[in-house]
């Protein structure tokens, strides 16, 4: 339940925390810097995203994820390489030089992104139109 976005360079997201049943909390950082790129993650369930970052720092994109989490994540290498895992046994290398969004507020960036929005403004209009969705935005870049 979130909204994020990744243009090669840099990881946007919301802040949106809740506790799993729907009931907001406050504010959470879903985007991360670590030595080796920059994660973000969506999950309905909470932990999920803190477990698979702790599994990518400690095995990376190129192994097998086992258990699977329920979410959906992008990884933004230093070299400029995105990665995509979504729910199955390992992460997908995405196209490159495209812009990517994942979670319950995507569409709405997608549609901005496509109408000419900067990344920063596509994730403002899905904040103001995805319930699941919420400022502050956080961004960290390669």
């Amino acid at each position: 339940m979130t909204t994020i976005i990744c243009d090669g360079k840099t990881i946007y997201a919301d802040s949106r925390g809740y506790t799993g049943d729907k009931t907001p909390i406050g504010i959470k950082r879903k985007v991360h810097k670590f030595e080796y790129g920059v994660f973000a993650c969506s999950s309905v369930h909470p932990g999920v995203p803190e477990q698979l970052l702790a599994l990518l720092k400690a095995q990376g994109p190129y192994a097998k994820v086992d258990p699977t989490f329920d979410g959906d994540a992008l990884f933004l290498q230093y070299d400029g390489t995105v990665f995509f895992y979504s729910n199955g046994p390992g992460w997908v290398t995405l196209e490159p030089g495209q812009v990517h969004c994942i979670g319950s507020g995507s569409q709405y960036a997608l549609g901005a992104l496509a109408a000419g929005a900067s990344p920063v403004q596509a994730l403002e209009l899905a904040i103001g139109l995805d319930v699941w969705s919420s400022l502050p935005i956080y961004a960290e870049s390669i």
